[in-house]
């Protein structure tokens, strides 16, 4: 489903529009929004991203830019408080970003979001409503991207083994194994994953673990009962993982 929205007459106007949610559980069917770009800032809960190049997650303090022509679909499992900025494509000094990306938010980025949310639908663009979506433009774009996405592989076999793995994420099957149920040699899906994804597949398997960790925590399971319930042996060996992945130990990691 492609969404547009207006543009106003004057191409010397730009159009922003934000809003604040409380969403329960519920999802958006995949659509487009063919001429606008979105930022989404999650102050509360978790929010799951899906579009044709993979998953992202959405944790509490960070946000998600969502590219024009991206389609995407949008699911919230609990109670999540979203603050939402959609920007029109002319916007000056847009991000030139494809696709969907999740970024750390610092708090000069917490204090734009929060003031653009009551900007006017359309402004000049020699005003300081226009200045300040340069800021935060700037400041977005330099920010680093958070390491919550999932790539999906597109070969059959591969898209099988994915599926194995997410469907038992604490197994320590071995990839010869993975393969074989999958009706291909362990060579074969090392080369398909690192094509199709980008990542080995150890180092795919991993970014899963942490992923689905991300969204256990959240839901406010303890440290102890995640890194087991996503393989790992011990919590420390978790821990650290989880601080080299996400630059935070899990019990500061959603307090920054």
């Amino acid at each position: 489903m492609a969404i547009a929205f207006p543009q106003p007459e004057d191409s010397t106007h730009v159009v922003v529009t934000g809003f604040r949610t409380l969403a329960g559980s519920g999802d958006f069917s995949r659509h487009v929004h063919v001429d606008r770009a979105q930022l989404m800032y999650a102050a509360r809960g978790l929010m799951h991203v899906a579009t044709p190049a993979g998953r992202w997650i959405l944790p509490p303090g960070r946000a998600l830019w969502i590219a024009a022509q991206t389609e995407h679909s949008l699911e919230v499992n609990r109670p999540a408080e979203l603050e939402i900025l959609h920007f029109g494509v002319r916007t000056p000094r847009l991000p030139d970003w494809d696709g969907c990306a999740v970024v750390n938010v610092t708090p000069l980025v917490r204090y734009l979001i929060e003031a653009c949310m009551g900007m006017d639908d359309a402004y000049a663009l020699d005003t300081a409503e226009a200045r300040r979506i340069g800021v935060l433009f700037d400041e977005v774009s330099t920010m680093s991207r958070a390491p919550v996405n999932l790539p999906s592989p597109r070969d059959t076999r591969a898209v099988r083994v994915a599926q194995i793995v997410m469907d038992d994420i604490a197994s320590r099957s071995p990839l010869n194994q993975l393969a074989r149920d999958a009706g291909a040699s362990e060579r074969t899906i090392e080369r398909l994953f690192s094509a199709e994804t980008g990542m080995s597949f150890g180092a795919w398997r991993a970014r899963a673990r942490m992923v689905v960790a991300l969204e256990r925590l959240a839901a406010g399971e303890s440290v102890q009962a995640t890194s087991f319930a996503v393989g790992y042996e011990n919590p420390s060996s978790f821990i650290a993982n989880f601080r080299t992945t996400f630059g935070a130990t899990p019990g500061t990691y959603f307090n920054q």
